[in-house]
């Protein structure tokens, strides 16, 4: 069972396949039915925008600990190594 997000931003859509992704480092971060539906869904969401006249795509993690699982995919998707597509992240703030 999926835990509520709370508290709950005004105009959230959400759509989960889980409770966070596992840890990469000894397992797959999600099942590839998840990243499937993941992706999918993504692509919908960009097809209703560009329906709406959207000209401009752009894509970020959420900044939420998932940097790594992200670097991963695209890393995966690209054909490069995921240490280059990512930073230190935000630990000087």
């Amino acid at each position: 069972m999926l835990a509520p997000i709370q508290p709950r931003p005004e105009g959230l859509i959400e759509q989960r396949v889980g409770n966070g992704t596992r840890n990469l480092a000894h397992e797959a971060a999600m099942t590839a039915e998840q990243a499937r539906h993941c992706l999918l869904w993504g692509a919908e969401r960009a097809r209703a925008q560009i329906a709406k006249g959207a000209d401009l795509l752009i894509l970020r993690e959420m900044g939420i600990g998932n940097t790594s699982a992200a670097s991963a995919m695209m890393a995966a998707l690209l054909d490069l190594f995921a240490v280059g597509l990512c930073g230190a992240g935000n630990r000087h703030f």
